[in-house]
């Protein structure tokens, strides 16, 4: 099995550990199973791995941080690659049938829903870790996967920040962070990702002022709903001037820019303004200045 390039072993009952895989295969599909454990470090060695959907499962421990090596996650360039696969699956009397296709088509979950994808497989890159027991952090490694299309992370017990760069992640369409314990302000950069068509940050522990941004205004409350320290647009709470957000892109060179520095800008403007003004109107001294 050497040359597999699709694995599904979605839906059954299946338990112990996530087992290695060829570093051929395309797309993995451990969904709606028993698997426990951590996800394995080797997982990080299929560079060819465009598909990943673990959810559903007992799945316990930290995102790996070598998840910056799946390659083909971090080209945005799709491949269009015949898919073989091979299909497991446990009948009543608990035998395991298993079923080869030539196919390029598989079953996803996108969006809330059930997809099929068929001649465009080859072009969907998506990790899918919902409803998992997963802890730690998203690591700013995670921000290196600029082409995915798919990002859900919800239902798990992740802690710490959104990585502030996760705006490079420029192909994502669909980022699902809900039910974890993540704290912090919402990355100004969220609202680069132009292509993004569904969020759900609710029900975490985020705070500030939520970010405005084009993209961002598409939209409704349900996106952030649960973080009971955000404020903005499109929720009802009102922001302070202390939560106002400080752009992150800004330099250290910017960092003189404060009120103070325009305030004390426009008493210099004026105070100009009214030597000009008295010089005008009195020729006496302007002649003698002009002497001098």
């Amino acid at each position: 099995m050497s040359d597999l390039l699709c694995m599904d072993l979605a839906t059954n009952k299946f338990t112990g550990p996530v087992p290695r895989f060829p570093t051929s295969v395309i797309t993995v599909d451990l969904s709606n199973n028993m698997f426990s454990g951590s996800i394995p470090s080797t997982i990080c060695q299929l560079k060819e791995l465009q598909i990943l959907d673990l959810s559903e499962n007992k799945i316990s421990g930290i995102i790996p941080k070598c998840i910056n090596n799946l390659t083909a996650m971090t080209e945005e360039e799709s491949t269009m690659q015949q898919i073989k696969s091979w299909y497991f699956q446990v009948d009543d009397e608990g035998d395991i049938k298993i079923n080869a296709s030539y196919d390029e088509t598989a079953v996803l979950m996108w969006k809330g829903r059930q997809f099929e994808y068929s001649s465009i497989l080859g072009m969907v890159k998506s990790i899918h870790l919902s409803s998992n027991n997963m802890v730690g952090e998203m690591s700013v490694e995670i921000t290196s996967l600029v082409g995915l299309h798919g990002f859900n992370l919800s239902r798990n017990n992740l802690t710490g920040s959104i990585p502030l760069r996760i705006g490079q992640m420029r192909a994502l369409n669909f980022l699902d962070l809900s039910i974890n314990d993540l704290t912090g302000e919402i990355p100004t950069s969220l609202s680069k990702l132009s292509h993004l068509g569904v969020l759900n940050l609710s029900y975490n522990n985020l705070s500030g002022r939520i970010p405005l941004g084009e993209q961002l205004l598409t939209f409704n409350n349900r996106s952030y709903i649960g973080n009971h320290g955000l404020c903005g647009y499109p929720l009802t709470e009102a922001c302070s001037l202390e939560e106002l957000p400080r752009d992150s892109t800004l330099s250290d060179e910017d960092e003189f820019i404060t009120p103070e520095f325009y305030i004390s800008m426009g008493i210099s403007f004026i105070s100009a303004f009214l030597g000009v003004s008295v010089l005008m109107l009195n020729r006496r001294w302007t002649y003698g200045l002009l002497r001098y």
